[in-house]
């Protein structure tokens, strides 16, 4: 499966008239809606989704919403992704109703299959998969939704640290007391918030604004110039990613 960095804007003027033709769009609105993965894939984007659902349902009357799965579809979903009680994970239900049909499914959020802009709101991501998939029921729409993709070579899975033998362990040594802890440099999450973004990181924080949600550029570079004295964009910081994507997520940059 592609991943979301893999996806490029649609650019080829014959894919863009033979889905403009099937999709019954104009090529600009195909350009806002769709994009194309490795080996010629489609996929399409939430705006698309939410237009395909208006474009069906506006004459008989529509919501698209979520709600939580029962307590027994949660344990059998949860068993079915292999999440343990304690691992972290969000599972939502969404549901399209267009006038006596109710069409529904069910998505997902992990630490394994989002991105680190996005790991902070599981609930929110988890909200965004279950209603796309449930309007791609409600449209019979083939194409698989780019909120659905997991991110470049998958999540970071976060893996225990296993505590040392206690005093009084017949394995323990006094001596490891006095040993840094082996495995603080493999966290390769900032402590403080005030580093710069990975390159990995970065790259997935203009592709989510960016490409994924169609903030302009200038207007993302001007917030960040104003609010934080930034010059460059490749100056935002783990904490400044968080607020921004907090703004993004309130629709702060439409209302600007």
């Amino acid at each position: 499966m592609a991943s979301q960095r893999e996806l490029v804007p649609i650019t080829d003027g014959a894919l863009l008239n033979q889905l403009a033709e099937t999709e019954d769009m104009s090529k600009a609105l195909i350009k806002q809606c769709f994009m194309r993965g490795p080996g010629g894939s489609i996929f399409i984007k939430r705006a698309g989704l939410l237009y395909k659902t208006e474009k069906k349902f506006k004459g008989v009357g529509y919501s698209v919403l979520t709600e939580m799965p029962s307590e027994d579809e949660l344990k059998r979903l949860r068993s079915m992704l292999g999440l343990r009680e304690e691992d972290p994970g969000v599972i939502m239900k969404g549901i399209v109703r267009a006038g006596d049909q109710v069409y529904t499914d069910f998505g997902t959020a992990t630490p394994e299959n989002t991105n680190s802009t996005t790991r902070a709101y599981l609930l929110e991501m988890a909200c965004t998969r279950a209603t796309n998939r449930a309007m791609r029921i409600a449209t019979i729409c083939g194409f698989t939704s780019t909120e659905e993709l997991p991110p470049a070579n998958g999540g970071r899975p976060i893996p225990p640290i296993p505590k040392p033998p206690g005093p009084g362990h017949p394995e323990h040594h006094a001596d490891l007391d006095m040993l840094e802890d082996p495995h603080e440099d493999e966290d390769t999450e900032p402590s403080n918030g005030n580093e710069r973004l990975s390159d990995e990181d970065y790259d997935a924080f203009r592709r989510e604004l960016i490409e994924l949600r169609g903030i302009a550029p200038w207007h993302l570079m001007n917030h960040l110039k104003k609010n934080y004295g930034l010059q460059t964009m490749s100056q935002v910081t783990y904490a400044i990613e968080e607020e921004i994507m907090a703004l993004a997520d309130k629709g702060h940059f439409n209302k600007e």
